[in-house]
């Protein structure tokens, strides 16, 4: 029943202003949006979209190189099955 259901309480299944409220810091994976988002303090520094993530890593990277403020970073591409 429909009633009985309660939203996990876990931080994918809050919203913008309930993760800023906890001043939570990582990344997630917006399910709705289907982009990554990387949060600091409860603020969102940066996103892109899922397939560009996969796609364009460099991308991932220049937004976590400004919001950390750090000089040119690598990543690695991420490797399908």
């Amino acid at each position: 029943m429909m009633e009985d259901f309660k939203r996990p309480d876990h931080t994918d299944f809050m919203t913008a202003s309930e993760l800023a409220r906890i001043k939570f810091s990582g990344i997630r994976h917006n399910s709705i949006t289907d982009f990554m988002e990387l949060w600091v303090d409860g603020e969102r520094k940066g996103d892109i979209s899922s397939h560009n993530y996969v796609m364009y890593p460099e991308r991932w990277a220049k937004i976590v190189s400004e919001a950390f403020a750090l000089g040119n970073i690598e990543v690695q591409p991420i490797k399908g099955n």
